[in-house]
């Protein structure tokens, strides 16, 4: 087993409009689920739980954060009758003003692995038990890809395995929001300071320095809720004990030109 650095399997909020556009609805979304547990249930320990925007696997992942992530469903419903969301329809979801506290994930079933419709479900069924409605949808590609251009979504959904903490700039920097074409800012997280975070740890080679700053940026991102994390990708291999030399690389996936057999 070799974990996968980079950006864990994560769940994006879309920052900008919609309901997550509210800190609040995003840091109660967060806390109000029990990721942890639904991922220990559906995967048996093969893929751990994520607890911040990258795996602990990534040179740089800053531990200090991972407490932000805890399941806390009362500290959720606090931060959504907070946020003005304090009434409730006869399915019992949350409302406003009239309006149900809905958000919009677009899903696509076609290209779903590791089980990670089931995934879907179980975060569906757990955000109703704090009053959201989560709409799982399943459009075709073409559609997708407009939609995520666009904007038009409140959630969604990948992993991004890269074998520097710099996959953080590829997922949260400005640059890399959607617009035209394809973009893997997912949370459409716009920041200034981290993005000269970014700049400025492409900027050095002291390790230090470098260490420092994405821990920052890691720090900026935990504050803005703009990253549900769900499991780290652990890249799983069964083998005779028979089998030697096999090696995984920096991204962990297994090499096998050294590998070789013994009597």
């Amino acid at each position: 087993t070799a974990a996968a650095p980079g950006g864990n399997y994560n769940y994006y909020p879309n920052t900008v409009k919609g309901p997550f556009a509210d800190v609040k609805v995003r840091e109660a979304f967060r806390a109000g689920i029990d990721w942890a547990t639904i991922v220990d249930k559906l995967y048996f320990g093969v893929f751990p739980p994520g607890k911040g925007p990258l795996s602990p696997a990534t040179v740089g992942y800053d531990t200090s954060i991972e407490s932000a992530y805890r399941y806390d469903a009362a500290k959720a419903n606090q931060l959504l009758d907070q946020a003005g969301w304090t009434g409730r329809d006869a399915q019992g979801y949350r409302t406003k003003d009239g309006k149900r506290l809905t958000v919009v994930h677009p899903f696509l079933k076609q290209f779903a692995r590791e089980q990670r419709d089931v995934v879907a479900d179980q975060v569906q069924a757990a955000a109703k038990q704090i009053g959201i409605e989560v709409k799982t949808t399943n459009p075709e590609y073409t559609s997708y890809i407009k939609d995520v251009a666009a904007g038009n979504y409140d959630l969604i959904d990948f992993s991004w395995q890269r074998a520097s903490p710099d996959a953080l700039r590829t997922l949260f920097g400005s640059a890399a929001i959607p617009k035209d074409g394809f973009g893997t800012n997912g949370s459409r997280l716009s920041d200034p300071a981290l993005d000269k975070d970014f700049t400025d740890a492409l900027g050095t080679t002291d390790l230090t320095k470098q260490g420092a700053l994405y821990g920052d940026a890691q720090q900026r991102i935990t504050s803005a809720a703009a990253v549900f994390p769900i499991y780290v990708f652990n890249y799983v291999l069964g083998s005779s004990t028979k089998v030697q030399g096999l090696r995984f690389e920096p991204q962990a996936f297994p090499l096998f030109y050294d590998a070789w057999t013994s009597k």
